[in-house]
């Protein structure tokens, strides 16, 4: 719903589970996928809006958080380096669109 809103210009996910609830569900079947849904093809829909996520957690739920989002959604370990990264993009939007470059593959030197 965020990626899909068009008064949000990006989306930072943060996903925090115990690592007690993740070895519970787990045991009982259920996947990463089951709680989160396909992130990497939710990620396809909107490709325009910036989408990073934070896991933190045991390395097993990163690993599997991190497979979920695929190659386009930059997981964190950490949210501090996740919203600089953030910033950085913003304000990079801004100068191209400042530059009059927005949607340009032009670089900006």
């Amino acid at each position: 719903m965020l990626l899909g809103d068009p008064g949000i210009d990006m989306v930072l996910a943060i996903m925090v589970i115990p690592y007690v609830a993740v070895r519970y569900f787990k045991k009982a079947g259920m996947t990463a996928r089951d709680w989160f849904g396909n992130i990497a093809s939710i990620r396809e829909k909107y490709p325009e809006k910036p989408l990073l996520s934070v896991v933190v957690g045991h390395p097993a739920y990163v690993d599997d958080i991190t497979s979920l989002c695929g190659p386009l959604t930059p997981v964190f370990t950490s949210p501090e380096p996740a919203t600089q990264a953030l910033a950085t993009l913003w304000s990079y939007s801004k100068i191209r669109n400042k530059l009059g470059k927005k949607g340009s593959d032009q670089s900006l030197s």
